[in-house]
């Protein structure tokens, strides 16, 4: 499986204007293309992977409409965060 987490431009390939990200547990959304660069942007921003730490998909499905992915995220805090209007 290629492994590219810390591309932020590959990543948001994936998405569109009318895409919904859910993050459970929590039920945090986000929604639109500019609503989650800028959730992911932020999300990238405090942490690092390694061959130790890193995003490991368990399983995944999806209809003509959805997309779920269920994994484990482990990664280094960096100490720095984006901030709003960088």
């Amino acid at each position: 499986m290629f492994h590219d987490s810390e591309n932020l431009e590959r990543t948001m390939r994936l998405i569109s204007d009318d895409c919904e990200w859910v993050m459970e547990p929590g039920g945090s959304e986000y929604h639109g293309y500019e609503e989650i660069r800028a959730f992911v942007e932020t999300a990238m921003s405090g942490r690092t992977h390694d061959t130790e730490h890193k995003l490991e998909l368990l399983n995944w499905f999806a209809d003509d409409e959805n997309l779920c992915a269920e994994y484990t995220h482990g990664a280094r805090l960096t100490g720095q965060r984006l901030r709003e209007g960088r």
